[in-house]
């Protein structure tokens, strides 16, 4: 009996220690971070890497066959166009036209001799004093003349363009290579390669495009909120080499290949772009074979709301963002996140200027559960140098 006394006791004790038939008391709330998101103008942009490329390349031949006498140009450097480069013995050539130049001579006599025939045997033929036979064969001793005498001069023609052709010039302007025949060598009409000259200005750069950015390019043109190549929009293209800061080389796009490659599954695009010497340094930026980083915009300029994109999670295949009520309550909202801009995400579909996004404090935060926002506003990124 004592026994159970003491234990009535203990309990009676221990009843009395807390509250009044209430539940436990909540935890404190979870604080979290949490801000608007930030409305901004935006222009999305599609990365991709390339190559820079010459927009022209020359093999420079010689059209006439000879021994190189002499090399006029420095080997690396930029010539212009029509600059002499080479030049071949001219002997042979001048000699050839001399020769025609002296047959037509010739043939310009005979054609002054025929002409003074014919008026001749016209005069005897029509005083009936010669026979028509003889005035025939005189307008055709005179045709046959004229015709000698325009082979001739044609001739002419083509020894002045063969000693033209000795010199032999560059076809474009650009940087010519090294020398790959040397003065003193023979090199064949047509065949010999006398040095190569490539384009430096303006470049071309080189893109390959996958095939879904292809498909939302297709669906912006076709929504009329991107300009296309085919239809002569002038579409931006900029570009970055190793070492810049941001994408200081612009230009617009030029091409779009009429296929996807289907080994890569991904569609050839090119860019030009102007390449005018640096001030002070006389030196181009771009090269043929330079690595590049380029982006093309994704659209017009549009206004956009923007999380970082740690706000945005997924749940059971949706992505979702936290947001605090006016009861500071978490809830979960399904979002359609966009791409990135400048390190934060464009939210396409979802969220509203006036929702209070968790952008800290995600991990522990449950939809439902009380918290203590701080508010804080996201920082507008910073512009690309």
């Amino acid at each position: 009996m004592r026994g159970l006394a003491a234990a009535l006791g203990v309990l009676l004790f221990v009843g009395g220690c807390g509250p009044k038939g209430g539940p436990p008391p909540e935890p404190p709330p979870l604080t979290v971070t949490v801000a608007h998101p930030l409305v901004d103008r935006v222009t999305v942009y599609t990365d991709l890497t390339g190559t820079v490329d010459q927009k022209d390349i020359v093999d420079v031949r010689p059209r006439v066959s000879g021994y190189v006498q002499e090399m006029k140009f420095t080997e690396g450097k930029e010539v212009k166009k029509d600059q002499v480069l080479f030049v071949i013995d001219p002997v042979i050539y001048e000699a050839q036209l001399k020769q025609a130049e002296g047959s037509a001579k010739n043939f310009e006599a005979q054609l002054k001799n025929a002409d003074l025939d014919l008026v001749r045997f016209k005069k005897a033929f029509e005083e009936s004093a010669g026979s028509k036979s003889d005035y025939d064969k005189a307008i055709a001793s005179r045709d046959q003349a004229a015709a000698q005498l325009f082979s001739a001069k044609a001739s002419i023609e083509q020894a002045q363009r063969n000693l033209d052709w000795t010199q032999v010039r560059s076809p474009i302007a650009g940087r010519a290579g090294r020398a790959y025949i040397t003065p003193g060598n023979l090199a064949v009409a047509d065949q010999t390669v006398l040095t190569t000259v490539v384009s430096v200005e303006p470049m071309y750069a080189y893109f390959d495009v996958d095939e879904g950015t292809v498909r939302t390019y297709q669906k912006l043109i076709a929504e009329k909120k991107a300009g296309s190549v085919e239809g002569g929009a002038e579409v931006l293209v900029e570009i970055q080499l190793k070492g810049d800061a941001g994408y200081p080389h612009k230009g617009h796009l030029e091409f779009v290949d009429n296929r996807l490659n289907p080994s890569t599954g991904s569609l050839t695009i090119r860019g030009v772009f102007p390449n005018a010497k640096a001030p002070g340094t006389g030196t181009r930026p771009l090269s043929a074979g330079f690595f590049c980083r380029g982006r093309v915009p994704l659209g017009q300029p549009r206004q956009a709301l923007l999380v970082p994109p740690a706000a945005v999670t997924n749940d059971q295949g949706r992505k979702v963002v936290l947001v605090v009520g006016a009861d500071n309550r978490v809830a979960a909202k399904p979002v359609r996140p966009g791409p990135q801009f400048r390190g934060l995400l464009v939210i396409e579909e979802g969220l509203t200027p006036a929702d209070r996004v968790v952008i800290r404090g995600m991990a522990r935060a449950q939809p439902g559960m009380p918290v203590d926002p701080k508010e804080e506003a996201i920082p507008k990124p910073p512009e690309p140098k």
